[in-house]
């Protein structure tokens, strides 16, 4: 397993922000991470396969400028605007049936891997985010949970072509 492009987002719906993470230092922790997730999900049978229903969609085209035109910096933070825009609508709706939830803040993955010579997976993840008091320091830090959470999944099967072969959407939490 490979990570040809990775991105990731902290999504806050409280400040109305999809801020950019630095990369990590140690890369090789959070390849474990990617891989364990893909490794997650493989194991779940698929709770719905998906097709486009338009090549025009905005998420559609926002996919096909990763894969042919090889455009990460915008079309990942795209990606991450249009779940915060989301996450709000869905919030607002919440708050005005008075149910006293907070929809969960997260981090946004967004990572093509190449799993073969000949295959490759691009994901997108919602995935748990957690602050906590370092052993060490006892300093607060923040970071992905090693619980490894996730709300929303997107996995694309791509072919060497860069043409998605299966969408796969699992629908629930795991």
């Amino acid at each position: 397993m490979d990570i040809c492009f990775n991105k990731l987002y902290k999504i806050d719906i409280n400040q109305n922000e999809a801020n950019q993470e630095p990369p990590y230092k140690n890369d090789g922790n959070f390849k474990k991470y990617i891989q364990g997730m893909l490794e997650l999900l493989s194991t779940k049978s698929p709770d719905r396969l998906y097709t486009f229903n338009s090549e025009h969609t905005e998420v559609r085209k926002l996919i096909s400028n990763i894969l042919t035109k090889h455009e990460y910096e915008d079309t990942s933070k795209a990606i991450a605007n249009r779940l915060l825009l989301k996450e709000k609508e869905a919030q607002d709706i919440v708050d005005k049936r008075k149910l006293g939830v907070n929809i969960q803040q997260g981090m946004l993955i967004v990572s093509l891997v190449k799993m073969t010579n000949k295959a490759k997976k691009l994901i997108i993840l919602k995935v748990d985010y957690d602050e906590f008091i370092a052993e060490l320091t006892g300093e607060i830090a923040t970071g992905l949970s090693t619980r490894k959470k996730m709300y929303k999944a997107f996995v694309g099967e791509i072919n060497n072509q860069n043409n998605i072969e299966k969408i796969t959407l699992p629908s629930h939490m795991l």
